[in-house]
Protein backbone atom coordinates (compact mmCIF):
# COMPACT_ATOMS: atom_id res chain seq x y z
CA UNK A 1 0.00 0.00 0.00
CA UNK A 2 1.29 3.15 -0.47
CA UNK A 3 0.88 6.08 1.23
CA UNK A 4 -0.31 9.72 -0.19
CA UNK A 5 1.86 12.59 -0.73
CA UNK A 6 -0.74 14.95 0.95
CA UNK A 7 -1.22 13.62 4.49
CA UNK A 8 -4.54 14.35 6.61
CA UNK A 9 -4.59 17.12 8.54
CA UNK A 10 -3.00 15.98 12.27
CA UNK A 11 -5.06 15.57 15.13
CA UNK A 12 -5.98 19.05 17.07
CA UNK A 13 -5.54 18.15 20.48
CA UNK A 14 -3.29 14.97 20.16
CA UNK A 15 0.55 15.67 20.18
CA UNK A 16 1.80 12.38 21.23
CA UNK A 17 0.06 10.43 18.46
CA UNK A 18 3.22 9.61 15.86
CA UNK A 19 2.14 7.42 12.80
CA UNK A 20 5.12 5.00 11.63
CA UNK A 21 5.11 4.64 8.20
CA UNK A 22 3.60 1.24 8.98
CA UNK A 23 0.62 2.20 10.42
CA UNK A 24 0.06 4.88 7.65
CA UNK A 25 0.04 2.47 5.66
CA UNK A 26 -2.70 0.13 7.26
CA UNK A 27 -4.74 3.46 7.87
CA UNK A 28 -4.94 3.80 4.10
CA UNK A 29 -5.33 0.34 3.65
CA UNK A 30 -8.24 0.52 6.13
CA UNK A 31 -9.66 3.58 4.35
CA UNK A 32 -9.54 1.54 0.86
CA UNK A 33 -11.18 -1.32 2.34
CA UNK A 34 -13.81 0.19 4.62
CA UNK A 35 -14.71 3.67 3.25
CA UNK A 36 -17.97 3.04 1.59
CA UNK A 37 -21.55 4.37 0.98
CA UNK A 38 -24.33 1.49 2.85
CA UNK A 39 -28.03 1.78 2.46
CA UNK A 40 -30.29 2.37 5.54
CA UNK A 41 -31.32 -1.31 5.25
CA UNK A 42 -27.75 -2.44 5.44
CA UNK A 43 -27.47 0.12 8.43
CA UNK A 44 -30.40 -1.31 10.19
CA UNK A 45 -29.40 -5.06 9.84
CA UNK A 46 -25.72 -4.29 11.32
CA UNK A 47 -27.58 -2.67 14.32
CA UNK A 48 -29.46 -5.38 14.78
CA UNK A 49 -26.68 -7.74 14.10
CA UNK A 50 -24.32 -5.46 16.26
CA UNK A 51 -27.40 -6.00 19.34
CA UNK A 52 -27.34 -9.48 18.88
CA UNK A 53 -23.82 -9.39 19.56
CA UNK A 54 -23.82 -7.21 22.31
CA UNK A 55 -26.36 -10.06 24.16
CA UNK A 56 -23.92 -12.49 23.82
CA UNK A 57 -21.13 -10.48 24.91
CA UNK A 58 -19.34 -11.05 21.72
CA UNK A 59 -17.95 -7.40 21.99
CA UNK A 60 -14.84 -8.04 19.91
CA UNK A 61 -17.20 -9.12 16.54
CA UNK A 62 -19.59 -6.45 18.19
CA UNK A 63 -17.04 -3.30 17.26
CA UNK A 64 -16.07 -5.45 13.62
CA UNK A 65 -19.37 -5.46 12.82
CA UNK A 66 -20.64 -1.69 13.68
CA UNK A 67 -17.49 -0.40 11.98
CA UNK A 68 -18.87 -1.51 8.78
CA UNK A 69 -21.21 1.90 9.86
CA UNK A 70 -19.90 5.62 8.49
CA UNK A 71 -19.07 7.43 11.60
CA UNK A 72 -21.21 10.45 11.89
CA UNK A 73 -19.09 13.15 10.22
CA UNK A 74 -18.79 15.69 13.55
CA UNK A 75 -18.09 12.55 15.73
CA UNK A 76 -15.46 11.13 13.55
CA UNK A 77 -13.15 14.46 13.54
CA UNK A 78 -14.35 14.81 17.22
CA UNK A 79 -12.88 11.66 17.98
CA UNK A 80 -9.89 11.77 15.72
CA UNK A 81 -8.79 15.32 17.00
CA UNK A 82 -8.49 13.78 20.45
CA UNK A 83 -7.41 10.72 20.03
CA UNK A 84 -5.27 10.55 16.94
CA UNK A 85 -5.55 8.29 13.96
CA UNK A 86 -5.37 4.85 15.22
CA UNK A 87 -8.72 5.67 17.10
CA UNK A 88 -10.62 5.77 14.07
CA UNK A 89 -8.35 3.86 11.63
CA UNK A 90 -10.92 0.86 12.17
CA UNK A 91 -14.13 2.57 11.29
CA UNK A 92 -15.61 3.50 8.17
CA UNK A 93 -15.19 7.37 7.41
CA UNK A 94 -17.32 7.38 4.09
CA UNK A 95 -19.40 10.38 5.51
CA UNK A 96 -16.91 12.17 8.09
CA UNK A 97 -14.41 12.36 4.35
CA UNK A 98 -17.42 13.71 2.30
CA UNK A 99 -17.72 16.87 4.61
CA UNK A 100 -13.57 16.63 5.82
CA UNK A 101 -12.14 15.92 3.11
CA UNK A 102 -8.57 17.15 4.37
CA UNK A 103 -9.05 15.62 8.30
CA UNK A 104 -8.97 12.01 6.48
Amino acid sequence: MTIPAKLPHPPRYNDEEKMSQEDWEEYFANRKKLDKPISQEETEALLLKGTTLLDKKDEEEFYKVTALIPMPPAWAKAVKDVHGFKMVSNWNLYEAKKVFPDEF
